[in-house]
């Protein structure tokens, strides 16, 4: 990541003054580095998905109520 320093000091500095500890500080920098590349890696999935079989995420769960539903209704999963 070459502008990784640049992007942390940018991060760090939306979260000044918010009377954190520099350590507390840091982990919201990694935390928020974390969400982002997960989000990233799942559009990456649900794109490659659609590609491959033609529908849509909305599609995809539209497909799934009935089997949804059935679990939910189900005393199997109860939490």
């Amino acid at each position: 990541m070459p502008h990784g320093m640049r992007h942390t000091e940018w991060v760090l500095r939306a979260v000044d003054g918010l009377g954190l500890d520099p350590w507390t500080m840091f982990h919201i920098v990694l935390s928020l580095h974390g969400f982002v590349a997960g989000v990233a890696v799942n559009v990456e999935t649900e794109r490659d998905a659609e590609q491959d079989t033609g529908i849509n995420y909305e599609q995809w769960l539209n497909q799934q109520d009935a089997t949804f539903n059935g679990s939910c209704a189900s005393t199997r999963y109860r939490y």
